[in-house]
């Protein structure tokens, strides 16, 4: 009957490892959608909105022609954006979770801004 006991606390106890296991790695299971690209412009500046859905971080680095964003979970893109006469091409590697927007000219001015989702 020990044993048994034992034994029981046992498959509870690997049931509760594997539980704990899963919460840890499920934020890399769990992807957002990048929903909607939207240009704009305003005279001489042009602008590229990236529709995501749920609040995600990032950072990104400025090239001449290039913007990369790095996201902290993993993204994926339904649908290729529009073409665009500023926009070369988009590149998302999911793997590295990292978006690559590549331009036809240079870019002046680059500021990124963070907008949070509305809460519902």
């Amino acid at each position: 009957m020990y044993n048994k006991i034992k034994l029981n606390k046992l498959k509870v106890s690997i049931k509760f490892v594997f539980y704990i296991i899963f919460l840890l790695f499920s934020n890399e299971l769990i992807s957002a959608e990048i929903v909607n690209f939207r240009f704009g412009s305003n005279s001489d500046l042009k602008r590229i909105v990236l529709d995501i859905s749920e609040d995600v971080t990032f950072n990104n680095k400025v090239s001449k022609k290039k913007i990369e964003i790095n996201f902290d979970k993993k993204i994926f893109l339904k649908k290729r954006p529009k073409k665009n006469t500023s926009l070369e091409n988009v590149i998302l590697n999911e793997s590295s979770k990292k978006l690559t927007l590549n331009f036809k000219h240079t870019i002046h001015n680059t500021n990124i801004y963070l907008l949070k989702k509305k809460k519902k």
